[in-house]
Parts: C-alpha cells; structure tokens; sequence
C-alpha cells in the first residue's frame, strides 16, 4: 500500500512539475516614461494574450521611493472588466474580471493606469515598477506563470551633486603588538594617559603621542579562550586580540609617526586603516529628502555607486515582498 502511495505521489510531483515548467507567453507590459520634477501621467500596462489565457492575476511593485502614487486602498484607472488597485506600500494588485471560458484578447490597453507624479525636488535617476507573481488560468482551469516586462519612469531632474567626503578628525593606525616577553599589552596601552609626562608602554610613542589607544576587538577573550589564546599566540584570534587602534591629532605628522612605531622592538605589524567604496543606493541628500524608505536597494540612484549586485540578484522585487 505505501509502495503504491509513493508511486502515485512521484507521478503527482512529476506531472506538475512538468506543467508548471511551461510558462505561458501570454503576460503583462508595463509602459515607460519621461518626466520631469513636478510632471503628472499615467504609466500605462498592457494585457499581451496567447490565444489559450482566460484570466490572470499578479502584483506590480512601483519604485514608491521616487515616485508619488496614489494613496494606499486606491482603485487605480483600468479598462472595463479588470481590476488594479494599490494595496500597500510597495505593491499594486492586478487582477482579470473574466468569469468565462472564453480566452482574453490578444492586446488590451490599459489594464492598468498608474498614475505617479515626480516630486518637485527629484533628482536625475530611474524609477523602475517590476511585475511578481503574475500567474494566468486556461479554460481548463490550469495556472501557469505569465510573463511580465518591467516599466521605467526616467527622470529627468538636475545631476545630484555628489556627497563630500567627510573630513577626518584624526589619523588612526592599527599595530600588532609582539608576543615577546616584555612586550606592553592592548589594555595597558588603552590604559595609558597619554597626556601625562609618564614614560609611554611602547617608547616608540614617546615622541609622537597619540590621543588615546584601544583594542581593535571590542568583544575580548575571556576565560578558557584567553587561556587558549595565550599558548597559542600566532592563531589568528590570537593575533586580532594583540591589535591596538593608536589615535592621532591631525597635526601629528603622521608618516614621521609611522616609521617610528614600525621600528618599535614590539611591534609585530603596522599598517593604515583600509579605504573601502561601500556602494550605496542614494545620495546622502537624496536619502534625507527621501526618508526611510530611500533605502530600498535599486540597480542604481544619482549619487550613488552601481548596485549590480543588488541588480543580478532582482533584490527590489524581494525588498518589496518582504
């Protein structure tokens, strides 16, 4: 009896499997525009059918960040006999009304009208509204997915100034310290005030003083970890506890500094911290004009470097799902 049951469940999975893998070519095209700060229109999406389609039903995601949309519960404009209506935030729900066998046609316009304005401070960037979940029916009451192509609204605002660095306020540095008998520890470095006329735990720093010192590991180790650490000095965990972040004034000339340290008898490594471009989605005065939802990822915003990899993995559409 079981042999039986698993039989027939494999031909089950197998038979749907092999159906849902072939999606239908009937589908929705979403429309694009041009528009400029403070413009209006209607981002028009088309119903593209095959023949065999009698229904469908499906969600668009409009890139809510940069374009202004209806209110939240607003049926949208669509031509008679099928339904669009914005249902949250991040989503608008489109839907056939067609309660017959027979198969919808072949192009129908506007099965959904969205209207988006531009805010009058936007600047130059893409705004993309992405189709998920569109699944159609046949006659036979089969659901197969449906295709969907994507709509853009190009915004044609002024180039976003890019955002100036951030002066820095000092000059950091990251050291190993030794493991050699005598050698100072991170926390009597962190300890030390480097103010006072004291004789400094690393005498390299008793010309060049640094404001202040701390142990690049914010959670240390403890107990029998520490322990372990200790007749173990060259693991890596090992080594990360021995760093010591030294902080110094601008006015410290700090190549001068540098060489110094290196030269120090406990020190094992030295070196500068390291320079990261973090790819960001907006500008930081986009960001704040935008609010909170200015950090839903993109392929790519003004000011801002490239997303491709946010792009490659369509994390919009799963953004918004979520």
């Amino acid at each position: 009896m079981m042999h039986k049951m698993s039989i027939a469940r494999v031909l089950s999975c197998f038979l749907f499997l092999s159906f849902a893998s072939h999606a239908s070519s009937a589908g929705l095209k979403i429309g694009s525009l041009d528009l400029r700060p403070g413009q209006s229109a209607e981002l028009i999406v088309d119903f593209q059918g095959d023949g065999k389609i009698v229904g469908y039903s499906g969600y668009l995601l409009p890139d809510s960040a940069r374009l202004a949309l209806p209110p939240v519960g607003t049926i949208l404009p669509s031509t008679t006999g099928y339904i669009c209506k914005r249902i949250s935030e991040t989503r608008i729900v489109v839907i056939s009304e067609s309660l017959t066998s027979q198969p919808l046609p072949a192009n129908v316009r506007g099965v959904c009208k969205i209207p988006v304005r531009i805010p009058a401070a936007a600047v130059q960037s893409t705004a993309r509204v992405v189709g998920v979940d569109l699944e159609c029916a046949d006659a036979a009451g089969r659901v197969v997915p449906c295709t969907v192509t994507d709509g853009l609204v190009r915004i044609a605002g002024p180039v976003p100034k890019p955002t100036p660095e951030p002066k820095p306020e000092y000059s950091d540095v990251f050291v190993l310290l030794s493991n050699a008998q005598g050698a100072p520890t991170v926390e009597q470095l962190a300890a030390f005030d480097f103010r006072s006329d004291k004789a400094p735990p690393l005498l390299s720093l008793a010309q060049f003083r640094p404001l202040a010192a701390y142990s690049l590991m914010h959670e240390r180790a403890s107990g029998a970890a520490l322990r372990y650490l200790q007749r173990n000095p060259e693991t890596s965990r090992a080594r990360l506890e021995r760093y010591v972040v030294l902080r110094f004034p601008l006015s410290t000339p700090i190549r001068e500094a540098f060489s110094a340290i290196e030269r120090d008898t406990f020190v094992q490594h030295i070196h500068y911290p390291i320079k990261l471009n973090f790819a960001s989605d907006a500008s930081a005065s986009e960001a704040k004009q935008l609010g909170p939802v200015a950090r839903a990822p993109i392929a790519k915003s003004g000011g801002g470097a490239e997303q491709y990899h946010l792009a490659s993995l369509n994390v919009a559409a799963g953004h918004a799902l979520a």
